[in-house]
Order: structure tokens, then sequence, then C-alpha cells
């Protein structure tokens, strides 16, 4: 990551200084030699500048980002299109920098608008946090964290995180590792508060069904191709591409089929079908697959989000070839809104994954 210098973020809204007229100002101080000063108090100094944004500023950017369009964030925000203009106009003349590009489909982010976006949503974040911190009894304070997951290897360090930011005198931790079935089942009895699943083409149809069939809703997150996983014993370890004939002599290893993942079976890739595998290993623990993987010449089908987690593990994931098979991350919540446990859990699995 880029060390940036020069340049320190105060972040403040109205119960912190009274003595500021508009609530909800952030300030950036560039080259400046002592950031120490707040605003309303910061000379400008020779060759500094300062550039100062409202809290609402920044929830309109969120808002065009989310969106994707003028006119959708206009009707998101009851305001009108030109007034928003107005608004990224003054951002980016304060910032000196072009963070939206206006095309046919919409609005897209510049390289520094991605930049400016990370940050703005932190920002965002945070003060919702604090404006929530202003009713909360942290002496009596609860917290959870409910998640059933399929087809995707849950680091512990989500878990790790997550009670390590919780301010909470009680903590309350329920990760359910099962098929997609018991995922559906978990998410409609309240069991959990979000379902987490990765899911293929061929699967998908199936399972939108049976979620919307059950009153669950459900967001994709992100989509990849089809990848393979492969630990050192694996003759294709060290191959830059992967393809089915180079699996076929090998162990194909999978967790326990269930009505919908059993489709799978009929998947056919470079003419080679999934039944065609000899040696099979049918796992419903994906640390012990993990194991597995280290210890035999196995492989896993599998997707990108897990080559971080599996490259600590000395696991190698590569797109499999010649396919177009595409794998759906996805989460699943009760009703037509998320909970509030769910949105924390789901905000926080994409900052660790996606981000």
């Amino acid at each position: 990551m880029r060390r940036l210098k020069g340049i320190v973020t105060c972040i403040f809204d109205r119960f912190t200084d009274k003595s500021i007229e508009n609530s909800g100002y952030f300030c950036r101080f560039r080259n400046s030699r002592d950031a120490r000063a707040c605003p309303g108090r910061q000379k400008r100094g020779k060759g500094g500048s300062i550039a100062m944004l409202k809290t609402s500023q920044l929830e309109i950017f969120e808002a065009l980002v989310d969106c994707g369009s003028m006119s959708k964030a206009a009707e998101y925000l009851n305001t009108s299109q030109p007034y928003l203009s107005r608004v990224l106009k003054a951002m980016e003349e304060e910032l000196g920098k072009t963070l939206l590009v206006r095309g046919k489909q919409g609005v897209y982010l510049t390289r520094d608008g991605k930049f400016i976006h990370d940050y703005a949503k932190t920002i965002l974040q945070n003060l919702k946090k604090i404006e929530e911190f202003k009713n909360l009894d942290l002496d009596q304070m609860e917290t959870s964290l409910s998640v059933s997951y399929y087809s995707f290897f849950l680091d512990k360090s989500f878990f790790l995180r997550f009670a390590r930011d919780n301010l909470a005198n009680a903590i309350y931790l329920s990760a359910k590792e099962g098929n997609l079935v018991e995922l559906l089942e978990h998410v409609q009895g309240g069991v959990s508060d979000l379902g987490i699943a990765v899911i293929n083409d061929i699967e998908f149809p199936a399972v939108q069904s049976a979620a919307i069939s059950k009153n669950i809703h459900y967001e994709i997150l992100d989509t990849c191709p089809l990848y393979v996983h492969v630990g050192q014993k694996h003759p294709a370890f060290a191959k830059e591409e992967i393809y089915m004939q180079d699996l076929m002599y090998s162990t194909y290893m999978h967790i326990p089929f269930d009505r919908f993942s059993k489709a799978r079976m009929e998947i056919e890739i470079d003419g080679i079908s999934m039944k065609e595998f000899k040696q099979t290993i049918v796992v419903d623990h994906y640390n012990l697959m993990i194991f597995l993987m280290q210890n035999l010449d196995s492989f896993v089908f599998g997707n990108k989000w897990q080559q971080q987690t599996l490259a600590r593990a000395g696991i190698r994931s590569k797109i499999l070839m010649n396919t177009e098979i595409r794998m759906h991350l996805v989460v699943f919540y009760k009703g037509k809104r998320m909970s509030g446990e769910a949105e924390k859990v789901r905000d926080l699995f994409c900052e660790q994954y996606l981000n």
C-alpha cells in the first residue's frame, strides 16, 4: 500500500466541536508541517491548503456510486439531478480531482474517485457508529454474529475481527457449516442472521426459486470464473494453466451434495463429465478439506474469494480453463430488508473478502 505523506484526516461532528457552525465536516491538510490544529483554528501556511467537505456531500457521493446514475440517486435521496450535479462539481473543485464520469449506462468512478470513495465510506460508517454510541449503555450491551455458510472457507480471522472490534460486554458467535438446504432453513427459521454461499450457474435458478418461496431475499455480492484449488502433492500444482484433463487421475473432493448441488454432477467441461472422476472424497468439514488438500493429490472446485485463505495453507488457486461456468457469491437474509445485525456481518464480510 502506498504511504501518503503530509496528509492527516480529522473527523468530527456536531457533538465534538460546538464552535463549528456547520456540523459534519472532515478536513484534509495537504503539505502541512503541523496538522494538529482543528478546523476553524487552522491557519493557512505557505504551500499548504485545506479541503473542507461536509458529510452531506459524502453521503450524496456514496449514493451516486451505489445507485449508479444521477436519476436513481436523485430518486433515492428525494432531490433533483441538477442539485446532485452541483454538489458533485463542488466536491471535485474542492479536491481538484475528477471523481465520477458519466456514460450511457450511468456514472462510473475514476481512479481518484475509487480512492476517495474508500475513505468516504469509512468516514460515513464511523460517523454512524458515533451516532449510535449516544444511545448505548456499554455495560448492558450485547451483540451476536450468527452466520450459516456453504461452499466457502470462512476464515477464523473473520470471527476474531468481529470480536476485537466489538465493545459489547457479551458477544455471541454462531457459525454453521452445511449444505444449501440447511442454510436456507437456518435463515428462514432465524437461527442465522445471514447465509453466505457460493453457487454456480447450474444451481442458481433452483436456489433462487426456493429462496423466494421461503420469503428469503438474496444479494449477489460478486461473480467470478470457476477455479480449482490444488495442494503441493497434486501434479498440477506448478502449472500456470489447469485443464480438466490435468485433474482426471487425482482425487475429486467435495462437500456432501443436496438436492441443489447434485446438479454439479451433470456439468461437462472439455468433454469430461464430473461423473467420470473415479476417486472422490466427500467431506463435511472445511478445515478437514484443507488438511486433506495439503497431504493428498486431491483438488476442489472453487472460486477466487478463497485465494488468500488457501494460500496461507500452501494451496494454489487457478482458473479452470475452457469453461464459461460462473460462480456467484451470494448472501441470504430473511424478509425484505436486512436486519441491523445481518447488515453488520455482511459489511464486515465484504470488507474482508471483497475489498
